[in-house]
């Protein structure tokens, strides 16, 4: 957050004796909670009528999950998945590095 925006503004009327504290402008709740509806019509267009990439997409993850935790191999069924459905071997890539970086991040944690 910014930090004129956390703390409040001090300003003085001329006399030293006389300090005002103003609170910073902030969004009203509504125009929050309408940005809010809005990702989540965004998402439910996204995902509401479930695909069958969709529903492969959560297979193989909770396959890929389920090798990891068994003998920590996470990555044929993504692989297979990411094949699959061709796509681009830039996405593939960086997919890749995330889970794997992801799960190294774990296991040194662990």
């Amino acid at each position: 957050k910014d930090a004129a925006l956390s703390s409040p503004t001090k300003y003085s009327n001329n006399n030293a004796d006389e300090i005002t504290e103003v609170a910073p402008k902030r969004k009203p709740i509504d125009d929050c909670s309408t940005e809010l509806r809005e990702i989540g019509r965004e998402l439910k267009k996204e995902l509401w009528p479930p695909r069958i990439i969709t529903m492969w997409m959560f297979v193989s993850g909770f396959v890929s999950g389920f090798l990891g935790g068994l003998i920590s191999v996470r990555g044929p069924p993504l692989i297979v998945f990411f094949f699959f459905y061709d796509y681009p071997k830039v996405q593939v890539k960086a997919n890749g590095t995330v889970i794997a970086a992801v799960n190294t991040l774990v296991r040194i944690i662990t």
